[in-house]
């Protein structure tokens, strides 16, 4: 007797014998009944729901594939499966009450499908929930109506969305935006078959992702290694400083020199960080695990400049705990892309060539190692890079402050020759 996780493909990739053959989902349920295949000679293929009443085995046919779907049998395996958990012998409700209830199950929108997408991204942890959301709402939902049966969103309407995006200019962006719907739609596919949850009365009934036919656009996905010179940092922070001419706003130019002076962290935890998370007295700035990339806390040592910089950043937040709230939202944390847009309209104004926030977070490296201001093994904790081995992943806990603060001391000397302490 043979089990495997079922999917549409392994079902039709079931090939005919001499004699019939019975296959089984794996399932990590018991005693509620379990959903198989039963595939004849002729290479017909009939959906089985197999249980057991009082020590005896028990079948009933649900219908033949693909005729009827792997989503439409799992659907009504999981109802049988709920009559048998009740000490109800399936058989007794008759084909018409099984039908009956199938089709009370509802079927989930395309705007359902988002929205669970993004619960199952904020279950996990992921920060980037709530911009994923954002950019699908500013995007998807702006073509495919939000109201459409998951099941009934063509490849068509998907390359619509896509092709709006690349017409504008944002290539690269709309490869993103192909990755989130096809995450999207993978994890509408994982609710729908999952054999653990055979209680659900909301399904996607999806047959396949409609996204995984479309292509990349490989040409624009380039890896970056833009370095900024040590010129044109100057010019970075003679820009900055002028603040007649730059059209940054005073709180934005304190966050690029708390960017710059923390050597370029990551936009979203700087952003997303709490005021109460920075210890101005001890010198202490906590990244904790929730924001962080790697998911594990992350101190940095506040040298002079960046307490400087901090306190003043402060005065901006009014009576929110985050470091850059939104203007009228002190809730929330303002989009970690507008640290981007700032040294944006700094590159326009004073003909800066491109870089992105995470260019700077390159450049740092490379000029720390170009100085000597310490290893490379120390610049990584101090950006805080993920380390995989077994021994930092599970039994290295050491902090590695000194060695930071000894790094950034360095590095913020060298940011004042450049022109950072005006």
């Amino acid at each position: 007797m043979k089990y495997a996780q079922f999917t549409v493909k392994h079902v039709k990739g079931l090939e005919p014998r001499s004699k019939k053959y019975e296959e089984w989902e794996t399932s990590s349920q018991r005693n509620t009944g379990r959903l198989g295949v039963v595939v004849y000679p002729s290479g017909t293929k009939t959906f089985v729901f197999r249980y057991y009443v009082s020590g005896k085995r028990s079948y009933i046919t649900l219908g033949a594939f693909p005729d009827l779907s792997l989503t439409k049998a799992r659907a009504k395996a999981n109802l049988l499966s709920q009559s048998v958990a009740n000490g109800v012998d399936p058989k007794t409700l008759g084909p018409t009450a099984i039908s009956a209830k199938a089709k009370s199950v509802t079927t989930g929108t395309f705007g359902e499908l988002i929205e669970y997408y993004v619960s199952d991204m904020r279950r996990k942890g992921r920060r980037t929930a709530d911009e994923v959301k954002a950019d699908l709402e500013r995007n998807a939902l702006q073509i495919i109506p939000a109201g459409q049966p998951a099941n009934q969103v063509s490849p068509e309407q998907i390359k619509r969305v896509l092709a709006v995006m690349i017409r504008r200019g944002a290539v690269a962006h709309s490869n993103r935006v192909r990755a989130y719907l096809h995450a999207a739609f993978s994890a509408g596919l994982k609710h729908d078959n999952n054999p653990a949850d055979q209680s659900s009365s909301f399904l996607f009934r999806l047959e396949k992702n409609p996204v995984a036919i479309i292509p990349t656009q490989r040409h624009a996905e380039i890896p970056r290694d833009r370095l900024l010179t040590e010129n044109e940092l100057e010019k970075v922070f003679e820009a900055v400083n002028d603040s007649q001419k730059n059209g940054v706003s005073a709180d934005f130019r304190l966050l690029i020199k708390v960017h710059l002076y923390s050597a370029g962290q990551r936009p979203f935890e700087i952003i997303n960080s709490k005021w109460s998370d920075i210890d101005f007295e001890t010198g202490d700035w906590l990244m904790r695990g929730d924001i962080t990339k790697n998911g594990r806390d992350h101190i940095i040592p506040l040298i002079q400049p960046l307490t400087n910089y901090l306190e003043q950043l402060k005065s901006f937040a009014g009576v929110s705990d985050l470091v850059m709230p939104k203007r009228n939202i002190f809730t929330e944390a303002a989009p970690s892309s507008s640290l981007a847009h700032a040294y944006k309209k700094i590159q326009k104004r004073y003909g800066i060539a491109d870089f992105q926030p995470r260019d700077l977070r390159r450049t740092a490296k490379t000029l720390m190692l170009r100085h000597k201001m310490g290893t490379e093994n120390h610049l990584n904790r101090l950006h805080n890079h993920a380390f995989s081995d077994v021994s930092n992943r599970h039994y290295n806990r050491y902090d590695y402050r000194d060695e930071k603060l000894e790094i950034l001391e360095r590095w913020s000397e060298l940011l004042d020759e450049l022109g950072g302490a005006q």
